[in-house]
């Protein structure tokens, strides 16, 4: 999905091929409407012979309403060492080609929208993988990517200072450049090393869905560790609270 970041008060025009007002003006009115943010993306795979299938896009669903099909296909298979035709690439290489084409995508649109003129964009994918997960050998093996690798070339119509400053623009301010705007969290008092202090979190509660939906008596409270830090994510310096439930 691409993002695109708040225009600078400086911009230039430029041509890219990219109608950013109408992005920004379909994220303005998805932000006014979000119900219509709800998409489906569909596709059919048909079986062609041996481990050869092609794939076609269906229709989708979107600001909505269904979208009729279009005439996209690709065909996907495993190379000779597998004992196959390799009629096509393999669906793992059809994945990091869609994450290539979702970056560069971003990438044409970020720098039309900050007035920077292109000349050329490569992303290159690396994917690792072991073999014994996806095979059955090893079932300690992770069946799946272990990691993966991007690497751009970019020909573009600035300066080492003019990219260094926009690097630097980045990551002096990156709520400049997310697709959303940042939301208030509420804080609670939380144990630090100095004592109680005020952080924020959010709670997650749950809901166990059948034949009726019901929302569990709890939940999980995700709290921001570091003072004024609005990222509650583990994975970046964020923690877990109890979370109490006081019946009335």
């Amino acid at each position: 999905m691409t993002i695109i970041e708040n225009p600078p008060v400086d911009s230039n025009p430029v041509d890219n091929g990219v109608n950013v007002e109408a992005l920004l003006g379909a994220r303005e009115a998805l932000t006014q409407a979000p119900p219509a943010a709800a998409f489906t993306w569909r596709a059919r795979c048909d079986w062609q012979h041996g481990t050869h299938a092609r794939t076609k896009v269906e229709g989708f669903f979107g600001l909505g309403e269904e979208h009729p099909a279009r005439s996209h296909s690709i065909d996907t298979d495993h190379p000779e060492i597998f004992a196959s035709e390799d009629n096509g690439m393999t669906p793992l290489e059809a994945v990091l080609g869609g994450l290539a084409g979702c970056l560069t995508a971003g990438v044409a649109s970020v720098a039309t929208n900050r007035g920077i003129q292109l000349r050329s964009v490569s992303a290159t994918v690396e994917g690792d993988m072991d073999m014994q997960g996806i095979l059955g050998i090893d079932p300690d093996v992770r069946n799946g990517f272990s990691g993966i690798r991007v690497r751009f070339e970019i020909d573009a119509d600035a300066t080492r200072d003019e990219i260094e400053a926009y690097a630097g623009r980045i990551k002096a301010d990156p709520s400049d450049f997310i697709a959303q705007p940042t939301l208030a969290l509420s804080t609670s008092p939380t144990f630090v090393d100095s004592g109680l202090a005020p952080r924020h979190v959010d709670l997650r509660p749950y809901c166990l869905v059948g034949e009726t939906v019901q929302l569990t008596p709890g939940g999980l409270t995700r709290v921001a560790m570091r003072e004024g830090s609005l990222v509650v994510n583990s994975s970046q310096g964020g923690g877990v609270k109890d979370t109490w439930v006081v019946a009335g």
